[in-house]
């Protein structure tokens, strides 16, 4: 996961969460004094409990599926 050439991988036997952000920013002032700008930011951490990564478990009944296509334009 990860931009090209920061890739972000997992160490052996722990987990990591990551965090991607992209946001088209256009300020209410207008363009004058700051043009519109794509604000992206990335975080990852290891995740420090001890984790079961043997399998995906999903809590029953089954979870709602989460898609990042909500607000595409």
């Amino acid at each position: 996961m990860g931009d090209t050439g920061a890739k972000v991988n997992a160490p052996a036997g722990a987990g990591v969460m990551f965090v991607e952000i992209n946001y088209y920013y256009t300020p209410l002032s207008g363009t004058w004094l700051m043009s519109p700008a794509r604000i992206h930011y990335v975080a990852s951490f290891i995740v420090r409990d001890n984790r079961d990564f043997s399998q995906i478990f999903n809590p029953s009944p089954t979870a709602t599926r989460s898609t990042c296509n909500l607000y595409l334009t």
